[in-house]
């Protein structure tokens, strides 16, 4: 255990003058090769001949792909830290994220055949058990209507 914490020290520094060197001001990096590009695309606007700005632009674009990737990384990760810091507490954060969850994951609305757009959670319960009937053979000893059936009303309620 004491060579691995050692090694750990030892690596620590590495670590960090790496994430100094390819993630320190990640964002602000990525506006300024944004406004590198701008200014190289302005530039071919204004001189179409320019071979300089011809071989520079394509290159810029890459690098700010390469940073846009690396900042979306660190914001996931960011996001991340975050929800496990708050995320698993009962906490308005918490609650606050699982009633999004549920706003997303609602039926409000559903159209029937005819295209009519109906809001009633029993008419929409009606309009999905038919739809799997027709679509499982239209049994109603089908496991899968049963499951339905017994469900639905419970998963709908909460429209």
């Amino acid at each position: 255990m004491f060579i691995l914490s050692k090694k750990l020290k030892r690596i620590k520094n590495a670590l960090k003058v790496f994430n100094n060197k390819f993630f320190d001001k990640i964002s602000e990096r990525v506006l300024m090769i944004k406004r590198a590009i701008k200014d190289a695309q302005y530039k071919l606007q204004e001189n179409v001949l320019d071979l300089d700005t011809h071989r520079s632009e394509p290159m810029l674009f890459q690098e700010y792909l390469r940073l846009a990737q690396a900042e979306e990384s660190f914001l996931r990760q960011k996001s991340l830290i975050q929800w496990l810091n708050l995320g698993d507490k009962n906490s308005k954060f918490f609650f606050n994220l699982v009633k999004s969850h549920q706003c997303h994951n609602k039926i409000l609305s559903i159209h029937d055949d005819n295209g009519t757009c109906l809001f009633d959670a029993k008419e929409i319960q009606h309009i999905i058990v038919s739809y799997f009937e027709k679509l499982l053979g239209g049994t109603r000893s089908n496991a899968c209507i049963d499951i339905l059936r017994r469900d639905l009303p419970r998963r709908l309620s909460t429209l």
